[in-house]
């Protein structure tokens, strides 16, 4: 039996590890990053080239999570900004244990995290709130699956967003030349978030292998006694004769079958 200690992977925050908030804000704005890359310039295009830049120069729409944004940045175009509402572990039963890996000796916890995804369109013109407001949840609706496909944390995402009504901005716009003529409309819908954290018991031994050995012990079987062949009769001819065979017999008609028959056989 051979033994290994216990590990647990690193727990700093990275792409996968950090918050499954802030990973569904980026994932969303990739998807609206990418619904306008494909319009046409003219037609709110976002261009991919310029996209790591703060102020995304070059393309028609601004498309980030930063609030409030500054007006300064975003210049006359239309802004979007992705945002969350308030999020809570749900518990999903006792202690929300997952299982236990009899293994290793780990526990596995898994809960679910229920949210709201807020999705801002900004605009000085109301109209052109409405339309790409309407563009992009339409998109989301329809292509919900596409969506979520390669995002296993987001456990499920409603079918039916909803819409608000065009509104100031507020605290959305912010900055030294920000005033009052902006607009929003949000895009809303519920969103079901999954985590699971494993506590890995250190320096603790755990069993990588077993190794089992069985050997069986018994009475030897019987042999029967045997004798070497003489000689062979491969592709032999035999030859066989009869010699001094009689029948004793006692009188002219009768012979006694008590008494031996003596043959003899000559090869």
């Amino acid at each position: 039996m051979t033994y290994s200690y216990a590990q647990t992977p690193e727990g700093q925050p990275s792409d996968s590890g950090s918050s499954p908030m802030i990973r569904l804000q980026r994932v969303v704005v990739d998807f609206i990053r990418g619904l306008h890359a494909q319009c046409p310039p003219g037609s709110y295009h976002w261009e991919p080239t310029n996209g790591g830049s703060q102020d995304q120069e070059g393309s028609e729409i601004w498309i980030g999570t930063e609030t409030p944004i500054d007006p300064e940045i975003i210049a006359k175009r239309p802004a979007v900004v992705v945002g969350r509402g308030p999020a809570a572990f749900q518990g999903i039963g006792l202690g929300d244990q997952a299982y236990t890996d009899l293994a290793t000796g780990a526990h596995v916890k898994m809960d679910m995290i229920p949210t709201t995804l807020n999705i801002n369109v900004l605009s000085k013109i109301p109209v052109e709130a409405e339309e790409l407001a309407w563009f992009i949840a339409r998109h989301i609706w329809n292509l919900r699956n596409e969506l979520l496909r390669g995002n296993s944390f987001i456990l499920y995402t409603g079918q039916r967003p909803s819409l608000s009504p065009p509104s100031a901005a507020g605290t959305l716009v912010s900055g030294p030349s920000a005033d009052s003529d902006w607009i929003v409309v949000t895009v809303s819908m519920p969103v079901y978030l999954q985590h699971m954290e494993v506590a890995m018991p250190l320096n603790t031994k755990v069993v990588r292998e077993v190794a089992v050995v069985a050997t069986a012990t018994g009475p030897k079987p019987r042999l029967r006694p045997r004798s070497a062949l003489q000689g062979t009769a491969v592709l032999q001819e035999a030859q066989t004769t009869i010699v001094g065979a009689a029948l004793p017999q006692t009188d002219g008609s009768d012979a006694q079958s008590s008494e031996p028959l003596l043959v003899q056989f000559k090869t």
